[in-house]
């Protein structure tokens, strides 16, 4: 059964405009509306956009979000990554984000963005590689050549994939009725912890904005905080770290304020997400959707409102 839920956000430009025409044709009068029409466009030039929509796949243990852009464009954040077993012999289930993108039709994407260079966020990007038309890939310094990371580098060159690498100060251009910055990781200096290189992403349209964390723990959210404050605040947050213990800080989580917070996690062995991390939400009041619980989780917004639908 889907879920629907919608929250007015204060309106935004001129989003709210109202037009009234009545059909009188005389030339005086045509000329009029038309000169109004051009003024309203000219003023307000995204008054007439359609939706930015998120979708936050049910892949499991990983990481795999669609953002459809008013204009229509495709960006692909992480890709989740084919079921595992650890060497303990305990199962991760995860999957691969191309079969649930090939069912909803998608034969390109304007952009690919990889988090991080971790297996559950980067493998199933190598997959749609190989199989969709992908115009830029997007990723954060401090990658390195080996492991994951390098693979997936090496499938960008053979294909001559155009990419871009992003750090801190990093703006997107996709669309010009969003705005996409790229927050961290810092530029030319690299934390030990692979997690805490992750690419932190804002997508703002009009009122409504996500904050994309892939899986930064407190030492990148401090360095966040301390750097940007408020301008971390945004509607939805994408809970870093899958909702592990260690992803909980609360300067970072206060300076974003978010109103809805996804959890992307699946069977695991590692705990996620943790009891302590959903007690925090709590008593935070963000309404937290779980992609284990609710499957696939859409949210979408005119830029004023937003609307949540969940797969269960």
């Amino acid at each position: 059964m889907n879920s629907r839920e919608k929250r007015d956000q204060a309106n935004a430009g001129c989003a709210g405009v109202r037009l009234t025409v009545q059909y009188n044709f005389e030339p005086e009068v045509l000329i009029r509306k038309f000169i109004v029409l051009l003024f309203l466009f000219l003023w307000c030039p995204f008054a007439f956009a359609g939706e930015l929509s998120v979708t936050f796949f049910d892949v499991g243990q990983g990481d795999a979000m669609l953002i459809t852009t008013p204009s229509g464009k495709q960006i692909l954040l992480d890709g989740g990554a084919p079921p595992s077993v650890l060497e303990s012999g305990e199962s991760v289930f995860s999957r691969e984000v191309l079969s649930l993108l090939q069912a909803q039709s998608i034969t390109h994407l304007d952009g690919v963005i990889i988090s991080h260079g971790h297996p559950d966020h980067i493998k199933g990007v190598m997959t749609v590689l190989k199989t969709i038309p992908v115009a830029r890939v997007y990723f954060p310094d401090c990658g390195g050549a080996a492991g994951e990371y390098g693979r997936c580098m090496d499938s960008i060159k053979q294909r001559h994939i155009e990419y871009t690498i992003t750090h801190a100060g990093t703006s997107i251009d996709i669309d010009p009725a969003v705005r996409v910055e790229v927050f961290a990781p810092p530029h030319n200096f690299c934390f030990d912890d692979a997690n805490n290189n992750s690419m932190i992403v804002r997508i703002a349209y009009r009122a409504v904005s996500f904050l994309f964390t892939g899986d930064a723990n407190t030492e990148e959210q401090d360095w966040c905080a301390e750097k940007y404050g408020v301008r971390l605040r945004s509607t939805i947050l994408k809970i870093p770290h899958h909702g592990s213990y260690n992803a909980v800080n609360g300067t970072f989580i206060r300076a974003v304020n978010p109103a809805v917070g996804v959890i992307s996690c699946g069977e695991n062995p590692y705990g996620h997400p943790h009891e302590k991390t959903l007690h925090f939400y709590g008593k935070e009041k963000t309404a937290l959707y779980r992609t284990d619980l609710r499957g696939t989780i859409r949210i979408s917004t005119d830029g004023s409102a937003y609307a949540v639908t969940t797969e269960k």
